[in-house]
Formats: C-alpha cells, structure tokens, sequence
C-alpha cells in the first residue's frame, strides 16, 4: 500500500498544516464587530510660553475625553542653570479635574546650560461639560550676577494659557465593560498558525538564498574599534568653529560647548568624570592625575577661568580672548594626543602657558 503522503516536501506540509489551522480559526465564531466601542480621533493639545530664562510646555493627550476616561498630561520647565523654579502646585491650581499619579523628574542637560524638570500625571474629569485648565503660574527667581558683576535679585513669574477640555458622559453612564472572551481553541489555533507562518518564512528565506538553515547562525562580523579619542575631539572643534557662533552672537554657548568638548575628551582619553564635575571638583580631579604633567594641568587650570565667567555670569569676551581659548582647547588636546610629536606639542603649551 503506498503512502504518497510521505513523499511531499516539507515545504508542502508546512503549507497543508498551515491552510487547515486557518481554516478552522476562520470558522470559529469572532466577536461582533458592532459591540466594539467606536469613538473619533483625539487631538493632542501643546501650549507653550517663554519669560526670560524660563521656558514651559504643556501637553495635554487628548482635546476631548469620555467619561471614565482620563488626560494624560506632560509639564515640561526648563530654566538656565542658575535660576530657581517653584513648580506650581496642582492639587491647588487645578480643582475641575482629579489630579493622579504625579511624577516629577529633573535633567540637566549635556552641555550644563538648563535644567528642567518635567511632571507627568493624570486628568480625571469629575463632571461631562466644557471645562477649562486654568493658567499655570510658575514663579522663578533669577539671582545670578549679573555681566556687570553686579549681584541682583529679579522675582517674576511664567504663565501658561488656560486650556479648553471638553468632557462626555456622566459618573452614572459608567458600567462595567461586557467582553465576549476568546474561545481557547481558537486562541491556540491562530498561535500555531503563527508559528507555522514563521517556520514558512524561514524555509522559503533558506530555500530563495540558496544557504541551508543551519548557517543561520553564523558569527557576525566584530564592530569597528571606537574612535580614538583626540581624532573625536579635533573633529568636534572643527565642527564647533565651522558653526561662527560668537559671530552671531551665541558667545555663552560657545563657551559652553568649547568647554564640554575638553571635559568630554579627558573622559575618553583618561578615564576622568569631568563632564559631571563642577568646575572646583573638575579643578583638584585635574590636579591629583598622573597621567598630565604640570603644564597641562595649569593651562586646563586657565582654560577653565576663561570660561566659567562667560558661561555663568555672562561676561563678555574679546575677540582675543576667544582665540586664547581655541587655541588652548587645541593645544591641549595635541599636546596630550598618542602620537609621536607630543613631546614637541608640549612643550609648546607649556611655554604659551608660562607666556
């Protein structure tokens, strides 16, 4: 008696597996498409404001909601480093809506210009109507001193507009939600037509590329080694000189950035943690290393007091004194660079430096 079942290909009983599970899933009963809830598309809602050193965004998820549902809302405040922020009070501010699941979290970001403190939490509407987000008030104080050396005080405040929110329903029109639960025959059916469907597309890939399945495996080819570190920094000034910021009056992000690409470089290049150091930690990190000798410890000793004025209390360089602090950048980083004209770099530095 012969079996001619036994000589199809596997491929071939792949697919006669597959169309059986399909069609047997296919006639289990689905759930009634009209019992599925419809509703229109929701539109996000941004508001945004700017005072002085501050800066807000307000994100509502949604412009319209039904009750039980909830808003999901994102307050982001970002503040130059230096200026105090009181985030306002919610539970105080907003009495229309339930306010849930607080959470607040503060960044500063890379270059250490801002810092901002973002609030991610929930809108629960107690009443269907037009209900109205009242303004966000967001005091600030600006006390850092000033370019003229000059320590003052300023006290304002940052408001964010009232948002519109429109609400559906009614605590009354809420029920519990009525499911029709999946048949459990079909749920295993539809997972063994995926693994099926899978098995498939794996066989058909080895069969088309012509590779069998068992070199699927092969090992990959290693990453390419990371970029040495002083090739990284010269690249980074270049594209930081290429951008003329003090040509455009961005002289206090220059600094910033300048500064970072030094302090980013020590890091790749020794190991120190300076891009997270004030500048006193950056100062005695630098002085107790071993691996820069004493001309390079007081020229990032000098760069960092060239910078720290203009980055903190908005001093207003030279053109001279700019081109002091390039060529200190790059000096430094040449002078320490692996490379077999260091000693000569070096001494170069530390004659500028005692110049």
């Amino acid at each position: 008696m012969s079996r001619p079942y036994l000589k199809l290909s596997l491929h071939s009983r792949l697919t006669a597996l597959a169309t059986a599970l399909l069609t047997i899933a296919a006639a289990t009963p689905a759930t009634r498409a009209e019992d599925a809830p419809t509703s229109r598309p929701v539109t996000p809602i941004v508001r945004e404001a700017k005072s002085g050193p501050l800066r807000a965004v307000i994100r509502l998820d949604r412009d319209e909601v039904a009750i039980p549902q909830t808003v999901g809302v994102k307050l982001t405040i970002e503040a130059e480093r230096g200026v105090e922020v009181t985030p306002p009070n919610l539970d105080e501010t907003i009495r229309d809506f339930g306010v849930l699941k607080v959470e607040t979290e503060k960044q500063t970001d890379p270059d250490g210009m801002y810092e901002s403190t973002t609030m991610n939490f929930s809108l629960d509407p107690l009443a269907a109507g037009t209900w109205t987000l009242p303004p966000l008030e967001i005091p600030y104080v600006d006390a850092r001193p000033r370019m003229t050396g000059e320590a003052e005080r300023i006290e304002d405040k940052l408001v964010l507009a009232g948002i519109n929110l429109t609400v559906t329903g009614s605590p009354a029109d809420v029920k519990s939600v009525a499911t029709l639960p999946t048949p459990w025959p079909k749920t295993l059916l539809l997972w063994a037509a995926g693994v099926v469907a899978a098995l498939l597309a794996v066989a058909w890939w080895a069969r088309r590329s012509g590779k069998p399945i068992a070199r699927l495996g092969r090992r990959l080819a290693p990453p390419p080694p990371p970029v040495p570190a002083h090739i990284w920094a010269m690249a980074e000034l270049k594209k930081l000189l290429a951008e003329r910021l003090p040509e455009n009056g961005r002289t206090q992000e220059f600094y910033y950035r300048i500064n970072a690409i030094v302090r980013e470089y020590l890091e790749r290049r020794f190991g120190l943690r300076a891009p997270e150091q004030t500048s006193e930690e950056f100062i005695v990190a630098v002085s107790r290393s071993g691996d820069l000798i004493d001309p390079h410890k007081r020229l990032l000793q000098q760069f960092t007091a060239a910078c720290d004025p203009v980055k903190y209390a908005r001093a207003v360089p030279t053109a001279a004194d700019i081109d002091w602090v390039v060529e200190a950048a790059r000096g430094f980083i040449e002078a320490t660079s692996p490379q077999p004209n260091s000693t000569a770099t070096a001494t170069r530095v530390e004659a500028e430096v005692a110049a």
